[in-house]
């Protein structure tokens, strides 16, 4: 319970100048973090996790989804794991309910997730581009990101297109790329996670959420293939 937390995250919050090993975010986001130092690690990510529920529930009404939606949303794969296992997708996908200036830092912390808010953003506010930059500059002088990034195997051991654990189209998820520049957010929301060579399950809570507002007889089977799959991913199945 709570691995990924208690393995990656945790000790980054307690190290942020350090980088662990196996942790490829923007560091910014564990100076964002230090507030939870004093919750201790599972205060921390019960915290984490309760708010990553609350956004996504708050993004499922902005998207108009019926309750019995929302709720199979957060009863599918993408957000129980992400929860199981002490994931941070959940919480970083309030960059789509912030204003632009936020959005855009927040939105490139994991862009597996929320590249498109980013983009969305600076469509809106080109200035907000300015942030982006800024970040990115200081976590190279400060830190050498991502050239400093120690743990790429683990990627490789997993391998990019074949291995179950990697819910990415690549590389025919590219062919999705113009979706992030929809005026519609949920294109972009969608899209995310499949223009990256690798994407874990738990980034996938943006695309439940967009299929959830497709006809029932598209989302319902999606979201029963998606617990198939899941299962076969977690070997509950031959």
């Amino acid at each position: 319970m709570f691995s990924d937390w208690l393995t990656y995250f945790w000790p980054q919050i307690q190290n942020p100048f350090i980088l662990q090993y196996g942790l490829f975010n923007l560091p910014w986001l564990f100076i964002l973090f230090q507030p939870l130092r004093f919750l201790g690690p599972f205060g921390s990510v019960i915290v984490v996790e309760v708010a990553s529920v609350f956004v996504l529930i708050k993004l499922g009404k902005t998207l108009k989804l019926p309750v019995y939606r929302l709720v199979l949303v957060i009863f599918s794969p993408p957000v129980l794991f992400h929860i199981i296992m002490g994931q941070i997708d959940g919480l970083l996908m309030i960059s789509y309910l912030v204003p632009s200036y936020l959005a855009a830092g927040l939105a490139f912390l994991k862009p597996q997730t929320t590249l498109a808010a980013g983009i969305q953003a600076i469509r809106r506010r080109p200035l907000s581009l300015i942030i982006v930059i800024v970040l990115l500059a200081t976590a190279w002088a400060i830190w050498d990101w991502p050239f400093s990034v120690t743990g790429v195997e683990l990627m490789g051991q997993f391998g990019f297109s074949t291995n179950l654990w990697n819910w990415s189209f690549w590389p025919l998820g590219i062919i999705t790329v113009p979706l992030l520049f929809f005026r519609d957010r949920r294109g972009g929301m969608f899209a995310s996670p499949f223009i990256f060579p690798y994407a874990g399950i738990q980034s996938l809570v943006g695309p439940m959420l967009v299929v959830a507002t497709l006809p029932i007889w598209v989302f319902l089977p999606i979201w029963v293939a998606v617990w198939i799959r899941w299962f076969y991913m977690m070997n509950f199945l031959p």
